[in-house]
């Protein structure tokens, strides 16, 4: 079977029948289920309406039922409201699969509005609008009221389909030679931001070809967005177009931070060999470049290139924490004892770091975050109440020992009676963490000592079983075995989380009751 449902109504009443149909006996509705549901391949007692409505999708050619009703939805739009809502869901920060799904409906889309137009790439059609109106290259228009211009720079296509690069850039060209501001914006109001088209070439797409092309037309690299979020691509091309027309040097050496961020080494070699200043201070903290990169993990290398580009050793922050997480320390070498990390205090140590005194409280967290359990229990021995009597960001702090990757330290936090549900960072627990870096050791020691396996962390997709699937931050990580010890200990599975696109995942997933949050 294949298509689009007529209506989610309908959708919804499909999965129903079939799944009174299972629960009465019918032959046909459990051959349905044993087909297309992993799980039915083998007796099974009962199905739930989650069950039945994968089944449903799966029968109508869709990977999982979210994207089934998606488009049961979109069918269910009258036919004159199909582009506004292509258009609210098709730019970048749009509703992708939904876009996908209304585009699927209507592929002319292109030629019935200019917007979409210029969404799409379809250049000639807006050539063609263009040669009769040309005043509509300043014109604003469509749901979102912005000019065509931010229409191709924020398109969802630009940064996910290649394939419309080109007929992107022909458009953008078309808009620029008619007279499109370069310097257009939209206005954030969340976060009280103008979100200017050169943001969303090289900060959103990371598009090369479209950010040479808005800076050649008079785009200004210091618009407060580029920069910063050009850093996020793991890629140097765009940050090396922003630079060669002059980006502000406090914002070069504020943004090293933010490519520290990512744990991305050459973007970090990047930023230094252009003259990023590593001891530029975080304006809340006080934290140096030095300390930023001690608590996103890095390593000895690029903790010694920072100290070879100047970085002071004995920078102090500002307030005796760090910001984003929240640690209690001073220096970088203070910190990277409160994390575990023990050959870069040790390196640390060699270039002329000199230890902060330390008292009861102190000495435990250092001792549990090395992995030290014989010091630490000497420690609990001669004062029980040394946990209850910590500073409460020390309290919390095994989140971001966890987010080190630090499975021995998680280990004796949690033995020493931590709170394994802590949040830290991202409102990320410790066993998000454990999930994020696919590290099993840490997970199995958390959910041994009562972590919950559903706590929800929305910037992390959700549970930690969600954090293993969408949030694989580490390229040597068993996220297969995070996820079958979160299912053992009775993790939820949202419905649409199967498939993933990960066989050794789907394998587990494909094998458990959905069970809607």
């Amino acid at each position: 079977m294949s298509g689009v449902p007529p209506s989610a109504g309908h959708a919804e009443d499909q999965a129903q029948e079939l799944l009174d149909s299972y629960r009465s006996g019918a032959g046909a509705a459990r051959r349905r289920f044993a087909r297309f549901h992993p799980r039915f391949d083998r007796p099974v007692t009962d199905a739930t309406p989650a069950d039945a409505r994968f089944v449903v999708a799966r029968e109508q050619g869709f990977d999982n039922w979210p994207r089934y009703r998606m488009s049961a939805e979109a069918a269910a739009i009258p036919a004159g409201g199909r582009v506004p809502a292509f258009l609210e869901c098709s730019w970048a920060w749009g509703d992708w699969q939904r876009a996908q799904a209304l585009l699927a409906l209507q592929p002319d889309v292109a030629r019935a509005d200019l917007y979409a137009a210029c969404v799409l790439g379809s250049a000639d059609d807006v050539a063609e609008r263009l040669s009769r109106q040309p005043e509509i290259a300043l014109s604003r228009g469509g749901p979102l009221r912005w000019p065509p211009l931010l229409y191709v720079c924020w398109s969802g296509f630009l940064a996910r389909d290649p394939s419309r690069s080109d007929g992107l850039l022909r458009t953008a060209r078309l808009l620029l030679d008619h007279g499109a501001d370069p310097n257009c914006f939209w206005r954030n109001a969340e976060c009280n931001a103008n979100e200017t088209a050169l943001y969303g070439a090289c900060g959103v797409a990371n598009h090369p070809g479209m950010t040479a092309m808005l800076l050649d037309a008079g785009a200004d690299p210091n618009d407060g967005e580029s920069l910063y979020h050009a850093c996020e691509h793991f890629d140097t091309a765009c940050l090396e177009l922003l630079y060669a027309r002059g980006v502000d040097p406090d914002d070069l050496s504020y943004n090293l931070k933010h490519v520290i961020d990512y744990r991305y080494d050459e973007g970090v070699r990047w930023f230094l060999s252009r003259g990023a200043d590593p001891d530029q201070r975080h304006p809340v903290s006080g934290e140096t470049a030095l300390h930023w990169a001690v608590k996103r993990g890095f390593g000895p290398g690029v903790i010694e290139l920072l100290l070879d580009h100047g970085a002071d050793v004995h920078a102090r922050t500002r307030r005796r924490t760090t910001a984003f997480p929240t640690v209690r320390a001073r220096t970088a070498h203070d910190l990277a004892l409160r994390l575990g990390q023990s050959e870069v205090a040790g390196l640390l140590e060699r270039r002329g770091a000199r230890p902060s005194a330390r008292g009861t409280g102190d000495e435990l967290v250092v001792a549990c975050a090395r992995g030290d359990g014989g010091r630490a229990a000497a420690i609990l021995a001669a004062r029980p109440d040394a946990v209850a009597r910590l500073h409460r960001h020390d309290k919390a702090l095994m989140s971001t020992v966890a987010q080190m990757n630090n499975a021995d330290g998680v280990r004796v936090m949690a033995e020493a009676g931590f709170d394994v549900d802590a949040a830290g960072w991202m409102d990320a627990t410790p066993l998000h963490w454990a999930a994020c870096r696919g590290n099993p050791a840490m997970a199995a020691a958390l959910l041994e000592h009562g972590a919950r396996p559903d706590a929800d962390a929305p910037a992390m997709a959700g549970t930690p079983l969600g954090t293993a699937i969408f949030r694989q931050w580490n390229p040597a990580g068993d996220y297969a075995a995070v996820v079958r010890l979160l299912l053992q200990a009775g993790s939820p599975v949202p419905e649409g989380l199967y498939p993933s696109g990960q066989p050794a995942i789907d394998v587990l997933l494909g094998r458990q009751p959905f069970a809607p949050l």
